[in-house]
């Protein structure tokens, strides 16, 4: 099972990390590992090439688990807005993906 845990502060996505496998299909031909894994690297890609605040991504991957904390104190108020929606729509994709296969993705959230 894919677990995908966001921790919210004030609202905002701070970070999240996404940790298992679907085994939904052998190893390349799982489609929602692949879902997964284009949607959380679209969105890092977003974050670092079009709202420009690489420097604020604390980013860690390990044999396909993923981890990113997000520093906005080190972004603008722009960069703010625009990360948080990058973020939004990623987890609103992963929703959806969560009510398709709901035996092997799950979402968790934790408030700090």
């Amino acid at each position: 099972m894919i677990r995908v845990e966001f921790t919210l502060f004030d609202g905002s996505i701070v970070d999240f990390s996404i940790k298992g496998h679907a085994d939904l299909a052998e190893d390349g031909k799982d489609i929602l590992c692949a879902a997964v894994s284009i949607y959380s690297i679209n969105t890092i890609n977003s974050l670092t090439e079009i709202v420009g605040v690489e420097d604020a991504l604390d980013i860690k991957a390990d044999k396909g688990d993923l981890y990113l904390k997000i520093r906005y104190e080190l972004m603008t108020d722009p960069q703010k807005e625009q990360a948080e929606l990058l973020l939004r729509s990623m987890e609103l994709a992963f929703k959806s993906l969560e009510n398709e296969y709901n035996k092997y993705l799950k979402i968790c959230y934790k408030e700090v």
